[in-house]
This record gives structure tokens, sequence and C-alpha cells, in this order.
């Protein structure tokens, strides 16, 4: 069995920081697991540089480290890093501070969108007054809001449509199944309105496109991408993703992929590494 702590004390010279996925990487559903406190605790005495990349766009970062938090691993908000986190730069570098955005669905409590500067709702009366769309998650009556979303832009294709997670489905819906993520809600409005003629691009910032990682290299003061090493489990979004950002990649199969996926991936979401267990 491959461990990543053997690789780790072996070759921890050679990356300048490390970079983890959570869900499947260090903790599976309400547990940690094995190795992760004991990796989190090495890291921390040996000043070595960390940050958690999630796409997890349904939570704050304040609510992902109380989840965190519960499985018994002491993280910070601001050892994480989510598509939220990256959403206030992208609203201040396009002028939208203080603009008016649909939320489907939400986006966590504080809400990211109004802490990057955004004004919010969730009222379809107000559509026609917006800047653009937000894609998020947790409950709300999808019928409803994906028809008024739908014809608003039909109405206004120049508009934006922002799903700050790409994830088409999440793991962890009932007895092992799955669910539908924001980056499947988006795609789906998409080929809706390419059926009607109307194309209209999306805009992602989390795993696999390069925003997360060039935002969490900056965090981290690193400017040679292959001095970190990304580390988790999902073949699409970390090991694409670290890959595209020209990081160090390694795959864990404690999640979604198992060695028989990583053997059919592609050039672009092949691993440097693999291991077993943390």
């Amino acid at each position: 069995m491959k461990r990543f702590v053997d690789f780790w004390h072996k070759n921890a010279d050679r990356f300048d920081a490390l970079f983890m996925d959570i869900d499947g990487t260090l903790i599976s559903g309400r547990n940690a697991l094995p190795g992760a406190v004991e990796l989190l605790t090495e890291l921390r005495e040996s000043g070595k540089p960390f940050l958690l990349l999630t796409n997890d766009s349904n939570h704050s970062l304040e609510e992902k480290s109380a989840i965190i938090r519960r499985t018994g691993l002491d993280v910070s908000p601001a050892e994480i890093i989510s598509p939220g986190s990256v959403l206030k730069p992208w609203v201040e570098e396009h002028g939208e501070t203080g603009n008016l955005y649909y939320i489907m669905g939400g986006l966590g409590n504080p809400c990211f969108a109004r802490t990057a500067g955004l004004r919010t709702t969730t009222d379809a009366e107000e559509l026609d007054n917006c800047a653009g769309v937000l894609v998020g998650e947790n409950r709300y009556d999808w019928q409803f809001v994906f028809y008024a979303v739908f014809n608003f832009f039909l109405r206004h294709p120049e508009r934006s449509l922002i799903s700050p997670s790409p994830d088409i489905c999440w793991a962890g819906w009932r007895k092992g199944g799955f669910g539908i993520g924001a980056g499947g809600v988006a795609e789906a409005l998409k080929l809706w309105l390419k059926a009607q003629d109307v194309e209209i691009p999306v805009i992602y910032f989390g795993k696999p496109y390069p925003t997360l990682f060039e935002y969490g290299l900056k965090h981290v003061k690193v400017s040679t991408p292959e001095r970190v090493l990304m580390l988790g489990d999902s073949l699409r979004g970390d090991i694409k993703g670290a890959n595209n950002a020209g990081l160090k990649s390694g795959l864990m199969l404690t999640g979604i992929s198992t060695i028989e996926s990583a053997a059919k991936a592609s050039a672009a979401a092949s691993p440097d590494y693999i291991f077993d267990t943390l």
C-alpha cells in the first residue's frame, strides 16, 4: 500500500507548498480519513505552507471550517480556498461592485456574493434589473427558478452567467448516490439556450479551471507552480486542474477515483503520483 506520508517524508524538500482537496482526500462524510490529523500537524510543525482547495460553493469559508472541525480536523477559514474566495477579485477586476445579481439557491452564510461586493436577490421579479445570474446550491424551487432564468437569458443573452463551482454532480446524496451540482445546472441552462439559438458562456472559478489554483499560488507566495503539489481524489477537478496550472498532481484513491479510472485517464488528467491512503 502506497501511503502519501511516506512519499512526503522523502520528498517534502522538493515542494514549496502543498495544496489538498477536502472531501474524499482529508475527510469522508462526517469522518476524518486515517492520517489526516497527523499530516496537518506535521505540516504546521514544519512550517510548510498548505491550503485546502474546495469546489464547495454551498458554504462560506466559516461554514466549511465548522464542517471540517466536526470531523476532528482543526482547520481555520484562512486555510481554505473556495470558488467564493476568487469571486471578489473577479468582481473588482470587471467593475461589477455594487451590481445586482440573481442567485439560484444559496451561496453560503455569510453569502460570499455579498462579501464580494455584489448586491443580490432571489426575487424573480427583479431579474430584468440584474447584471447576471449566480448559480448556487441548496434547496430551491428548481422548476420555477429554471424557467425564470431561462427566459431571462433569452431576453438578455449579453448578461453574465456565473457558476462558481463547475461540479456537474457531487457524491454523498442518499444511500451513496449523487446530487446535481451547480455546474450541472449551468450546463443544462446553456444546453436549453443553445436549442433556442442563444449561446452564452458560463464563467467558472473552481477546479479544474485555473482561477482557483492561481489564487492559491498568490496566497502562498509561490511563483513556480511545479514546486507545488496538489493532492486530490478527482481526476477531472484536482488532477486535470493541477496539470493545466503547471502544478504537480497526486491522486488519492480514498474518494471518487479508482486505479482503473486513473489508468484510462487522458494525458491531461493523468496524475504524477498515485496514493492508496494518506
